[in-house]
């Protein structure tokens, strides 16, 4: 057994890299650098980064360099830094008495090479584990939330990340990547949201939990949120779709609501995608951003984030902060897509894509619908689209696997002046309920203040006033085929 010196580097400018690694011998042993584990905890919210579980596989996270023992023999090597470098896998002969591995990554030279990549939501990590797991990667920015936590429920939450909160201000900055330390404010039946680029801390960070067993509006907290600045999203978890929360889509209705979080790339028709597309045909349009949700060791942070194309004013985060405020961004998640819109009907839509997979499919979706499916291939493309006649509602563009279970790349919507009114009613109907059984659910509860239940019933008869009338439309909706 040698100890070995492995560095990664950038072939165009020879500098060390972040990376993950896998490394197996030829007789099934994984090696593992010296800092690290082969064996941890996957699931638990404690001791998470540096290393992660990936279907069976245990990956390591290095920044640029580590010791690694290695016996001589044939490994198979997994070296990769994000889906903007082309990853390394192959056979390779550590040699007896070797010192030193060293390879080169080579960048993809694509058209979203310099575009700004984050993760909007992440737990449960130092900061100088979200900010090494950001750079292997490839992230600009990661936005790590503090929450109330419970991880028994006899046990008082853990609030500990409270500590470390940065704002509007990177908590640490390498120069290729910077975290961002804010909140999740959560509440188990009105909703829960992430407030990013805030100005400081918004209490309470949970409510009607243990440790404070009151009601709190949502809506307070996205006013609060915004004060400064502040980036309000909507976060359904990473399951299904939780019970009610009636509150957060009030918030959602009434405008309170910058972004809906994506987490979870099921196609499913009670996936997150779905719901996201029933608001949309509601006439509810909140962006969506990308996010990995990260919480333990069975995740990588790169797994789903949200990407937008630098506009050049301000700083790397702001400009990120602006286009994600006005869903000029995509979701991606192990592809990449860029939509060119006509500025006429007589112009087709054009459909730049990358997939880092063998076979997937791109597709048009209009009012939650495919409309034009195509096969692709790995690497760059364009699958182009041209409407037949008028289009009413919204039109995006995604990339899925070949399976159609999960989508790879989604773009915000396109909006148009008309919409289709048996849809839509039906949307409404369905978002009408959730605010109904909410309303139900505080006017019984025992929960107080009685302030904040009046204002919560208050905020849910706006929305449901708003959603009925049909006032939920985009005011920046294109003017196009109408």
């Amino acid at each position: 057994m040698t100890l070995v010196h492995l560095r990664a580097m950038n072939s165009e400018n020879q500098k060390p890299l972040a990376f993950r690694l896998r490394m197996v011998h030829e007789n099934g042993t994984q090696a593992c650098p010296l800092g690290r584990q082969i064996k941890f905890q996957a699931i638990r919210t404690s001791g998470v980064g540096g290393q992660a579980l990936i279907n069976g596989k245990v990956y390591h996270w290095i920044d640029g360099s580590c010791e690694i023992p290695l016996e001589p023999g044939r490994y198979h090597l997994e070296l990769e830094a994000g889906i903007r470098f082309v990853p390394l896998r192959r056979r390779i002969e550590v040699k007896p008495g070797q010192a030193a591995l060293r390879f080169n990554l080579e960048p993809c030279n694509f058209r979203w090479k310099d575009w700004i990549q984050a993760d909007a939501r992440c737990h449960s990590m130092s900061p100088a584990a979200a900010l090494l797991e950001g750079s292997a990667g490839g992230l600009n920015i990661v936005h790590l939330l503090a929450r109330e936590f419970h991880p028994d429920v006899n046990q008082p939450a853990d609030i500990s990340g409270l500590l470390e909160f940065s704002g509007q201000k990177s908590a640490l900055n390498n120069g290729i990547c910077e975290v961002y330390v804010n909140t999740l404010n959560s509440n188990p039946v009105l909703g829960s949201v992430s407030i990013l680029n805030s100005h400081r801390i918004v209490f309470p960070v949970a409510s009607c939990t243990k440790e404070y067993p009151y009601l709190w509006s949502v809506s307070d907290w996205c006013s609060q949120g915004h004060r400064k600045n502040g980036l309000v999203g909507w976060v359904l978890g990473d399951g299904g779709i939780p019970r009610l929360q009636g509150e957060a889509l009030s918030a959602a209705i009434l405008r309170e609501m910058d972004y809906l979080e994506i987490s979870n790339s099921s196609l499913g028709k009670e996936g997150q995608l779905a719901f996201w597309y029933e608001l949309l045909n509601a006439g509810v349009q909140l962006p969506a951003l990308g996010a990995s949700g990260k919480e333990n060791n069975s995740k990588c942070i790169d797994s789903m984030t949200t990407w937008c194309k630098p506009s050049g004013n301000g700083s790397t985060h702001t400009q990120w902060l602006d286009s994600a405020r006005a869903g000029d961004c995509f979701i991606g998640a192990g592809a990449l897509l860029e939509i060119t819109k006509p500025e006429s009907k007589d112009i087709t839509f054009e459909g730049r894509f990358f997939s880092s997979v063998e076979n997937a499919f791109v597709e048009w979706v209009v009012n939650g619908e495919v409309v034009v499916s195509h096969p692709i291939s790995k690497g760059e493309g364009q699958v182009n689209f041209s409407p037949l006649g008028g289009i009413g509602g919204w039109l995006a563009f995604r990339i899925v696997d070949e399976n159609h279970l999960t989508f790879l790349a989604h773009s915000n919507p396109i909006y148009f002046d008309k919409a289709d009114p048996c849809l839509k009613a039906t949307a409404v109907e369905k978002l009408l309920d959730r605010l109904r059984e909410t309303s139900d659910f505080v006017s019984r509860s025992d929960y107080g203040p009685l302030k904040f239940k009046e204002e919560i019933l208050v905020n849910i008869k706006k929305a449901s006033e708003k959603l009925t009338a049909g006032n939920g439309d985009n005011p920046q909706k294109e003017k196009l085929f109408s």
